[in-house]
């Protein structure tokens, strides 16, 4: 995928991302975002330091057209891109990242992308969901909430990345 069509691509998700966070309100324990997999299905070719300041941008904006504290959504998505790498890495394929390709649902399935997905969506919600808390909340009810918010976004994440991710077979 061309890096042009990526940014098409991650702007009309971003609008996704904030009709969801004005208008699915569900209860104050479940949040649902997008954000993560974006950041997680960005080029594997982009370096860190170029990750980390998309995914800054990408929370900044989020926070100042959504309501809610500036910075928190930025917050949150540099640690994740500073794993992505590490998680396609482990759980999907090595070679991806050593080749700089694309991860694919043809070639890798389902359940390891899932699995990729749900893990840095536990990364996003543990950093959002703790510095949104700010120690108002007890332990239980914030490991509860992060648990919920990251299976309720699963779908939702799932989805972006079948949308992000290239149709090819390698």
């Amino acid at each position: 995928m061309s890096n042009g069509r990526f940014i098409l691509l991650t702007t009309l998700l971003v609008a996704v991302q904030l009709v969801l966070t004005g208008l699915c309100n569900i209860s104050a324990t479940v949040t649902l975002s997008l954000l993560s997999a974006i950041v997680f299905c960005m080029p594997t070719s982009w370096s860190a330091p170029v990750s980390a300041l998309a995914a800054f941008a990408i929370g900044i904006a989020v926070d100042l057209l959504a309501e809610g504290p500036i910075g928190l959504n930025a917050a949150a998505l540099v640690p994740v891109a500073a794993v992505r790498k590490s998680i396609i890495g482990a759980f999907i394929d090595k070679e991806i990242v050593e080749r700089n390709y694309m991860f694919s649902y043809y070639r890798y399935g389902y359940f390891k992308i899932g699995g990729s997905l749900l893990l840095t969506s536990i990364i996003f919600f543990s950093i959002f969901i703790l510095l949104d808390n700010a120690g108002t909340r007890d332990a239980l009810f914030c490991i509860g909430r992060i648990l919920i918010s990251s299976l309720c976004s699963l779908p939702f994440c799932m989805a972006t990345a079948g949308i992000l991710a290239p149709r090819v077979r390698r």
